[in-house]
C-alpha cells in the first residue's frame, strides 16, 4: 500500500510544472530531536524528558511527501521512549486537488528514566528521520 501512493505522488509530482524556473530543492530533508533524563534516584522516583520541538519548513513551492518518512530510533534507552512527528500546513498539490501534502514537520523526543532494583539508569532518546520533496502549484 504505501509503494503504491509512493508510485502515485511520484507521478504526480512528475506530472506537476516546477513551481519557478529556479526553484531547486534537495532530494530529502532531514531532522533530528534528542532528550536525556538524569538518573532515577534512590527512592524510586523517575524522570522523563521531550525535547523542545524542531522544525522543519519545506522550500518555497514544496511540501513533503508523508509517505516517503523514514527513520526513527537512532539509539533509546529506558522505559517507552518515542518518537513524535507531527505534519502541518497542508497544501493542495495542484489547483482543485483533493491531494493533500504538509509544508512543515515538526519532531520531539521523549524519554523515562529507568527505574527498579539495579536498573536505574538515565532515560534517552536520539531520533531522527528524512522526508522527500514535491512540487506544488499555487493557484
Amino acid at each position: 500500500m504505501k509503494l503504491r501512493l509512493a508510485i502515485m505522488l511520484l507521478a504526480m509530482a512528475m506530472a506537476l510544472p516546477a513551481p519557478q524556473a529556479n526553484a531547486q530543492a534537495p532530494p530529502s530533508l532531514t531532522i533530528s530531536a534528542t532528550c536525556r533524563t538524569p538518573p532515577a534516584s534512590g527512592d524510586g522516583g523517575t524522570f522523563q524528558c521531550t525535547s523542545e520541538s524542531a522544525r522543519l519548513l519545506a522550500p518555497a513551492g514544496f511540501a513533503f511527501v508523508r509517505a516517503t518518512l523514514d527513520g526513527g530510533f537512532v539509539e533509546s534507552g529506558g522505559p517507552k521512549p518515542a518518537c513524535d512527528v507531527e505534519w502541518t500546513e497542508l497544501v493542495a498539490l495542484s489547483p482543485g486537488s483533493d491531494q493533500k501534502e504538509p509544508r512543515v514537520l515538526t519532531l520531539r523526543a521523549r524519554a523515562n528514566s529507568q527505574r527498579g532494583y539495579g536498573r536505574r539508569g538515565p532515560g534517552w532518546a536520539n531520533c531522527s528521520y528524512s522526508v522527500q520533496l514535491v512540487p506544488y502549484v499555487t493557484p
